[in-house]
């Protein structure tokens, strides 16, 4: 073969974006286990294009009972799990305090 390869991909050769814009396949019932997966997903990317480290849950989607969005006067996601854990949206482990969370 010669140097001058050339791919059969249109392309292969252009530049790829660099910010690409989250897009579902399909919408999951609030609260089901795949709308669950989906949001885990989404906001461990989110963290990535934010600057963070990819978030590491120590927990599984089938064991989350509750997401709440508010912690006080503080907007953001926190996953309740059946054991009484709660986990914020960055994977960090937030207590046991159900009362403060809506």
């Amino acid at each position: 073969m010669s140097g001058n390869y050339q791919s059969f991909w249109r392309s292969h050769n252009r530049p790829r974006a660099v910010d690409t814009r989250h897009v579902l396949a399909h919408h999951a019932t609030p609260g089901s286990l795949a709308h669950i997966r989906q949001l885990m997903k989404i906001l461990a990317e989110e963290a990535v294009r934010a600057g963070f480290t990819r978030p590491s849950y120590g927990f599984e989607a089938g064991e989350v009972e509750a997401i709440y969005q508010r912690c006080g006067e503080i907007e953001g996601t926190w996953f309740a799990l059946h054991d009484g854990r709660i986990f914020s949206g960055l994977g960090e482990f937030c207590g046991t305090d159900h009362s403060r969370y809506s």
